[in-house]
């Protein structure tokens, strides 16, 4: 399993196409070889090839904005293939937290629309990957399930993947390591991002840095091992007032300890 970053992390620093090259820089020279592109400024595809290429980066997965992936999936499996990604990221089902669309609906309407568009992708040798949040593990009361569980039980395994992310399934109640031994083969990338309670400070529930927080990486590596993940994609949406470079350059080392 590869360690790479996710670039979300540093999002304030992508704002524009220079600061978003530095920011290949960057993250390159901290030692990751591999990125998921996600929250930048728009770009052209060839720029972000040529400039993944000079950095030594590869892009393994990104976040594409979902009314692109089902209005315009031929333009997005261009863009893919010219930087050379297989996986084709979604943050979250559309109205997720939208409180005035039931959650059976919202799940309903992902699956009727989107799964066609998963059914493109995989025959242009691609693959749509699905990210969680928390609200995902809230309990279907007909059915005494997850509507987590629910997607991957009434989704076809060649076209929709998960990008298990620890942090979230973590807030939701759930075992990363057990969600993550749950989706063998269904998995190839997983965001690794750290869960951390506080007594005296605000928020009492923050993300952190992998080996900051609660969650046993040692645990979910093993997990991982156990369902043929092949990339641990590290990723803080919030780092609090800290350097994020300095966030993500933690959490490499910590991972590379664990996994040595």
């Amino acid at each position: 399993m590869e360690i790479g970053a996710q670039l979300f992390t540093v999002h304030d620093f992508t704002k524009d196409l220079k600061s978003f090259e530095d920011t290949l820089r960057r993250v390159a020279e901290i030692g990751y070889k591999y990125v998921q592109v996600s929250g930048t400024c728009d770009y052209n595809a060839k720029w972000l090839r040529d400039k993944l290429n000079q950095y030594g980066l590869k892009c393994i997965i990104t976040h594409t904005n979902p009314d692109k992936i089902l209005n315009a999936p031929e333009y997005v499996i261009d863009e893919h293939n010219t930087f050379d990604c297989k996986y084709i990221g979604l943050g979250a089902m559309p109205f997720l937290w939208d409180k005035t669309v039931p959650i059976d609906k919202v799940l309903s309407d992902f699956m009727e629309n989107y799964m066609p568009v998963a059914k493109k992708f995989k025959d242009a040798g691609k693959l749509l990957m699905y990210h969680n949040h928390d609200l995902e593990f809230v309990k279907d009361p007909k059915l005494n399930k997850t509507y987590y569980d629910r997607l991957i039980d009434e989704t076809d395994p060649e076209l929709l993947g998960f990008t298990v992310d620890t942090y979230w399934v973590q807030a939701g109640g759930a075992s990363p390591a057990d969600t993550i031994r749950k989706l063998k083969g269904r998995c190839p990338v997983v965001h690794f991002k750290d869960y951390l309670l506080n007594r005296d400070e605000e928020p009492k529930v923050r993300l952190a840095a992998c080996g900051d927080g609660n969650i046993d990486f040692s645990k979910v590596i093993e997990a991982c091992h156990d369902a043929d993940v092949q990339y641990a994609m590290v990723e803080q949406d919030n780092c609090y007032g800290e350097d994020p470079f300095k966030c993500l350059e933690r959490s490499f080392k910590h991972l590379n300890r664990l996994m040595k």
